[in-house]
């Protein structure tokens, strides 16, 4: 690390001359990447200089009070959000020093990059699963056939991966992906500079070609997020509901075979809901599909409540104090850094008690947009409404035929399709968001 070499200042005070030194600043800038510029600065006397100033080179500059420094680690920290509306180039960079000094902090000069425009891009390219497990948040009672996304659809959601952050482009969220037809023809449309942003959920209950899974295998995906709640072949048929143990097993092992022999392999992350009737289970679940194919996360999950799972769910819901056990238990096995709880929700005992929503739920024609149809839906664009858009990267959810939603808008105020709008569209919704705030100054 380089120090400015301290120099020697005059002060006048109360008509005499005294001689000091100016104050050295220990610290850097350590990130300048996602729209977030953030570092930390300690040594000299905090108490006389404590503010520290962020500049752009676009005229942009930011002061991070005292009270807004945070301590860790004997160091006082800084981090500052940039708003998106300032990247209308590529080459901003940022210099930041102590307010009331000119040495600039190591790390100054560095190009600072917006945040992605979406945070997530929860997509489905089918509207069906081949499974009907009793606590699935999708309630399939309306749906007669599966519908699945064409290629031009395809083609043009893959405009919005660069978008998203990696692993954060679901092919797959809410249905089975497997159930397209042409799932591995569409596959190999995905340029490999955009593989990484992809992540696939399967429940490999449906029997899967060598060729598919080694495609699979070698697709550069960033994860593939597996479904399994059970080992015992009774229970994981009443569980997952309509699958077999046995296509599930024989799927993964081959699954495993072609990822040892892959340079390109995803990462493995299993999902597993805990119940009443399988938390006996868990450390041998989870302990199996390590040995089965090492996976990066194994994410226990306890159950969510909605009106179309409330029955089930009354009879077959854990206690806290036996989830609060499992965690303990799990905690005591060597594996344990890979388990990630995801934990119940706020009141799940008293919802599933209670069932809230019941007696007015009535089972939907599909997981959002009702019957809209590419042919039939109105679009709904807040930018020309004027509608507040929140200044964050956006949630976004895409249905088959290409309906895009954003979960931080009503549906009554934003409804497009992929087909009409494109990732230009979505730079200007977010240097709406962005230019709303006003949280800025230009020197």
């Amino acid at each position: 690390m380089v120090i400015q070499k301290a120099k020697t200042i005059i002060i006048r005070k109360s008509g005499n001359l005294k001689r000091t030194k100016k104050i050295q600043y220990n610290g850097r800038i350590d990130q300048s990447e996602c729209g977030i510029i953030s570092g930390w600065v300690d040594g000299g006397n905090l108490s006389r200089f404590s503010d520290v100033e962020i500049v752009l080179s676009n005229g942009w500059s930011q002061i991070v009070t005292k009270d807004q420094l945070r301590v860790e680690d004997s160091r006082m920290r800084f981090h500052v959000t940039v708003p998106y509306s300032l990247f209308d180039r590529d080459d901003i960079s940022v210099e930041a020093k102590v307010l009331g000094s000119d040495q600039l902090l190591p790390g100054s000069g560095k190009t600072v990059t917006p945040d992605f425009p979406f945070e997530l891009m929860a997509g489905d390219i089918v509207n069906n699963c081949n499974l009907r497990c009793p606590f699935c948040l999708t309630d399939y009672a309306n749906v007669r056939r599966t519908k699945t996304m064409p290629e031009e659809t395809f083609r043009r959601a893959i405009e919005l991966m660069p978008l998203v952050p990696d692993n954060n482009f679901w092919l797959s969220c809410m249905h089975e992906a497997t159930l397209h037809p042409q799932m591995q023809a569409l596959i190999g449309v995905i340029p490999d500079n955009l593989r990484s942003k992809v992540s696939l959920t399967m429940n490999l209950c449906k029997k899967l070609s060598d060729e598919f899974i080694e495609e699979l295998a070698d697709s550069g995906f960033s994860s593939i997020r597996i479904s399994v709640d059970s080992i015992d072949p009774e229970l994981f048929g009443r569980l997952r509901k309509g699958g077999r143990f046995s296509v599930f097993e024989d799927n993964l092992r081959r699954l495993a075979t072609y990822l040892e022999k892959s340079d390109r392999r995803p990462n493995i992350h299993f999902i597993s809901m805990v119940f009443a009737d399988n938390i006996d289970e868990m450390p041998d679940l989870v302990r199996w599909c390590d040995q089965v194919t090492e996976a990066q996360v194994h994410e226990l999950r306890f159950m969510y409540y909605l009106p179309h799972v409330s029955e089930w769910g009354e009879k077959h819901i854990l206690s806290l104090d036996a989830w609060n056990n499992l965690k303990l238990r799990m905690g005591e096995e060597s594996y344990f850094p890979k388990i990630l709880f995801s934990e119940p929700e706020d009141g799940a005992h008293e919802k599933f008690a209670l069932k809230p929503g019941v007696e007015t739920y009535e089972s939907p024609v599909a997981v959002f947009g009702g019957l809209a149809t590419p042919e039939d839906y109105l679009q709904v664009d807040p930018i020309a409404l004027g509608t507040v858009i929140p200044d964050e990267p956006f949630r976004m959810r895409m249905r088959w035929d290409g309906l895009l939603m954003m979960e931080q808008l009503r549906e009554d105020d934003f409804r497009q399709n992929v087909l009409e709008v494109g990732p230009d569209y979505f730079y200007r919704m977010r240097r709406k968001a962005s230019r709303s705030r006003g949280a800025w100054k230009r020197r």
